[in-house]
């Protein structure tokens, strides 16, 4: 265990703050390059993010607790209220219009 005193109190912030982020650190520079690689490689916007979304879940770090829970097939989260998904996609095509027709249409 190391052990040290502490005299800069935004010293020791900084510590911590990097300690607990090093996950997320080491994940942006993997997505960055695999961004770079896909930019060298012409890939299509939909084939970079197959790819980026690829490299992101087989490098995700996990809790030991939520690697248990998915293993063990418990779900992470409860709630006492059934949820039911409304489609609220209607077929009429949406677009913007000026605001001197939004007017007139009051």
């Amino acid at each position: 265990m190391d052990i040290q005193f502490v005299l800069d109190p935004y010293v020791c912030a900084k510590y911590l703050m990097s300690y607990t982020t090093k996950p997320e650190r080491e994940m942006s520079l993997l997505l960055e390059a695999t961004h770079k690689e896909c930019r060298e490689g012409n890939m299509s916007v939909r084939e970079e993010m197959k790819k980026l979304t690829g490299t992101f879940f087989n490098h995700r770090q996990v809790s030991v607790q939520e690697a248990i829970y998915r293993a063990a097939g418990v779900p992470l989260t409860y709630s006492s209220r059934k949820v039911i998904f409304i489609s609220s996609h209607s077929n009429s095509c949406r677009f913007l219009k000026p605001q001197h027709i939004l007017k007139q249409m009051d």
